[in-house]
């Protein structure tokens, strides 16, 4: 996988003069270049492309402000360089808290690197010049310039350096263990500092400077470990749930790399009789596996059931799967009368429509048994004809239906609904497309795991939602396809969707997603959802106090659960949330875990007890970090192209169009069933092409801040509904909106609300 990289550069192509303020050509902080506060004088272009030193007796500095990688990220330094041949002439490069000198305690400086030009180089662990590490003859300095670099990685905590040329490297410190006397090393800038002039000003001179931003460590797409065992699949029958099961437990609690290696060609049917949401296979307490479906297919029988978890493992990559469902989890056709809108007396909420050849009857019971509503939810939607997977313009992105019968004209189903609006809105003519969904039917699913990367799958219908984590640092999906099938055996009909639901589901990871090169059509939610569930207190001792007893609660029909201690963690920040007016009238950290009960370091008042939205809710903000999204294409989508909620974010290179609501989202939803919560502060959004968003009924027609805030093809909320103005909600900042195409808008390509810290380029 080539990993494209975020960058800020600046080539100093400006005429002569002083560079602060200057202008990049593509800068993702969006501030520009600034003189360092302790700095006698400015660093200066010379013309020709170059930054110097124009003072006589003074060393001088030049900063730009980062956007913070958050614990789990890592920043690239890079710039061509040219020096006398001089062990007193050098350029400093590298991170520091403050806009000072690298060379000063007070920067809060390090790592950094000091390039020298007797090819001497000194990496710096800070503060200032402490924690230095010297090699001598580093490079060669034959007075041509070098390219230097410098690596910090905050995950590992170590720094990388050297130099680049002709298409090498010269790896001088590899992942070398930074200790900063300082402290934690958190950079806010990047700062370039050259030493007092010895000779000619212009004879040292840096150019190309450049930093690359990415919040988490890159996906696992090898095995850290050889694979020392293959354990086959062996062919398939008419259900191969306990064939392939067995398969997956012979790898469980094993040393060394394994591969789970599946029949080429074959396809493996996948069945049981569940009445209610299950996934029948589970990879779990596995190290260092490959799932390897070696080009075999997955065809679902039971349209209430999912695929593969992969449970307490780590390290496991699960690749080239080819997963379809028979019968559908979604049926089809055209509608032939609105009892609503018609002249029929008396009116009922309530469509007729035939169902398309081929494709499931709605009456069937995965759509209407009554005993399993519990486990599904169930909607449906008018169709583009013109572009298969997309809504229509001006429809609902769901509306709910509460029961179908079939009639006696034509063969047609009668579909009832719940709301009123919802049902005038479907007319006679439209296509029809309707689900039941079963949430806890995922195709591919990781719980409790670490790092664990879905490569090369395919689906193309899902019962439920396709990918899910829960509590699993660092899942990975990369070059997967979420696509629209082949009709069923002799349909006409071409199918209209996908998936029932989102193509990444990601909640309460400390180390949140990576999704690279996938490509998703056609899917009933979101392409993305990076999140968090809220905590609760349903005991509240007397107040103020410090230690509460805490459980789990994100839908207002289930019973509040323990919390794993994955959950909640000594330095964890957790903030408290008044869900009845939209404050966070309090932030802590997590000094001790006794689960329930939870210590922070100080005294909390006015914690409300409750098990749903009337009480204080509690998000745990470490929980929900470091999500990336490159290069993807989502597509003719029922929700958002990214639901963007998680801290750390990098966002880039992504083509999102077709959406009904917005191409990306920040907005924590609450409603009176359902709380799917956070917004997100440091993300970066530069270079996606946004287009054909935001074109649902509510979208076009509803006033604004009313219902979802906005409908733009990025909007960043700290509420959705009308309580959006709140004066002291969720922390929206280091929010940098960069160099994006942002097309065929409806109401507005940015919408921004109680945001602070946002630069837009």
């Amino acid at each position: 996988m080539r990993r494209r990289k975020l960058s800020s550069r600046i080539f100093f192509a400006g005429p002569a003069g002083n560079i602060t303020n200057s202008v990049p050509w593509i800068d993702v902080e969006g501030n520009g270049w600034q003189s360092g506060l302790s700095s006698a004088s400015q660093l200066s272009l010379d013309g020709a492309g170059h930054i110097y030193n124009a003072a006589a007796s003074a060393g001088t500095i030049a900063v730009v402000p980062l956007v913070p990688i958050g614990p789990h990220g890592s920043m690239t330094a890079s710039a061509a360089m040219q020096m006398p041949l001089s062990p007193t002439e050098w350029i400093g490069l590298g991170f520091a808290n403050s806009n000072q000198f690298l060379t000063a305690t007070g920067s809060g400086s390090g790592p950094w690197l000091q390039t020298q030009g007797n090819g001497t180089m000194i990496l710096y662990g800070g503060a200032g010049l402490n924690n230095a590490t010297t090699v001598l003859n580093a490079f060669t300095n034959n007075g041509t310039p070098i390219q230097a670099f410098l690596t910090y990685d905050a995950f590992h905590g170590t720094a990388s350096a050297g130099t680049m040329s002709g298409g090498g490297t010269n790896l001088v410190f590899n992942q070398w263990p930074v200790t900063n006397s300082a402290g934690t090393v958190s950079p806010l800038y990047l700062v370039v500092q050259m030493s007092t002039n010895l000779t000619t000003p212009t004879a040292r001179w840096a150019t190309a400077v450049t930093v690359d931003w990415i919040p988490r460590p890159p996906p696992m797409l090898t095995l850290p470990v050889p694979v020392v065992r293959t354990n086959f699949v062996g062919p398939p029958g008419t259900n191969d749930v306990l064939l392939i099961s067995n398969a997956l437990n012979s790898v469980a609690n094993l040393t060394g790399g394994s591969e789970v290696r599946f029949t080429s060609g074959a396809t493996y049917i996948i069945t049981n009789d569940s009445l209610v949401y299950d996934i029948p296979l589970v990879l779990q307490n596995a190290t260092n596996v490959v799932v390897n479906a070696n080009g075999c297919k997955i065809l679902i029988a039971n349209p209430r059931i999912g695929f593969l978890t992969v449970s307490n493992c780590s390290n496991v990559i699960v690749e080239g799967f080819s997963v379809d469902y028979n019968p559908l989890p979604f049926t089809q056709g055209v509608v032939t009368h609105n009892f609503y809108t018609s002249n029929d007396v008396p009116k009922e909420l309530a469509i007729e429509f035939l169902a398309d050849t081929g494709y499931p009857a709605p009456t069937n019971a995965s759509f209407v048994d009554s005993n399993a509503i519990a486990s599904a939810r169930r909607w449906g939607t008018v169709m583009d004809p013109a572009v298969l997977g997309r809504g229509a313009d001006n429809s609902f992105a769901g509306c709910i239906y509460t029961n179908v019968v079939q009639t006696n004209i034509n063969g047609a189903f009668k579909v009832y609904f719940q709301f009123s609006g919802q049902a005038k809105s479907v007319q006679p003519g439209d296509l029809w497309h309707m689900i039941s969904r079963w949430n806890g039917s995922t195709v591919f699913n990781s719980h409790l795991s670490y790092q664990v990367t879905w490569l090369n799958n395919t689906n193309y219908a899902s019962a439920g939602l396709a990918y899910v984590a829960t509590d699993t640092p660092l899942i990975s999906e990369v070059n997967d396809q979420i696509q629209i099938g082949l009709p069923p055996t002799n349909a006409t009909a071409p199918r209209l969707r996908s998936s029932n639901g989102d193509g990444g589901y990601c909640v309460d990871a400390r180390i949140g997603p990576w999704m690279q090169g996938c490509n998703f059509n056609g899917i009933s939610d979101d392409g993305a959802n990076p999140c968090i569930n809220p905590f609760i207190v349903t005991n509240i001792p007397v107040q103020p106090t410090n230690t509460f007893a805490l459980y789990g609660n994100a839908e207002a029909t289930t019973i509040p659960a323990p919390l794993l201690p994955y959950q909640v963690q000594v330095g964890d920040m957790v903030l408290f949330f008044n869900a009845t007016n939209g404050d966070v009238f309090d932030r802590a950290t997590v000094t001790a875990v006794n689960l329930p009960a939870v210590t922070f370091d100080h005294a909390i008042s006015n914690v409300v007890a409750g098990t749903y939205d009337t009480n204080t809710l509690l998000m745990n903000m470490t929980l929900d970090t470091s999500a990336v999204y490159l290069d993807n294409q989502i597509s003719n989508g029922r929700q958002h192209g990214i639901y963007c909620r998680a801290n750390n974010t990098l966002i880039a290179h992504n083509n999102i169009s077709g959406m009904m609501l917005s191409a990306v989202a920040a907005f924590p939803a609450m409603t009176s069933t359902f709380m799917n919560l956070f917004a997100p502060t440091n993300v970066v959004i530069m270079d996606n092409v946004l287009s054909d968003c935001s074109y649902s009924e509510p979208a076009i027609s509803n006033a604004i801040p009313t219902a979802e805030p906005a409908y733009a093809l990025v909007e960043f909320h700290n509420a959705s509904i009308n309580s959006d103005y709140v004066t002291n909600g969720f922390d929206i900042s280091g929010i940098r909106i960069l160099y994006n195409a942002f097309l065929n808008w409806r109401r507005a390509p940015l919408s921004l609300h109680n945001a602070t810290d946002v630069n837009r380029l």
